[in-house]
């Protein structure tokens, strides 16, 4: 055996060993996501692939740490019921 094929096959070997040694869990990390969306739709539809590309990559979320939250921008002076905001609120 030549010595190119002797460092080759070493190599290969090192490779392997160095590939098994540093094997993760998995290749996606995700810290301090935000998915800014304009109505409660569009929330539903960007939770729906987050939760798709989780279940994809292997990754857990955390129901401790994972929050939602969000802010009434507009909203009509009544609801479908003749009730103001805050009177929807008190019932």
């Amino acid at each position: 055996m030549s010595m190119t094929h002797l460092f080759q096959d070493r190599f290969k070997a090192r490779e392997l060993q160095t590939h098994l040694a540093n094997n993760i869990s998995s290749a996606s990390f995700v810290n301090d996501l935000l998915c800014p969306t304009g109505n409660l739709k569009n929330l539903k539809v960007q939770a729906n692939k987050l939760t798709l590309y989780s279940n994809w990559a292997g990754l857990i979320i955390s129901g401790s740490k994972a929050k939602v939250t969000g802010s009434l921008n507009a909203s009509p002076l009544k609801d479908q019921n003749g009730l103001t905001p805050a009177e929807a609120l008190e019932q």
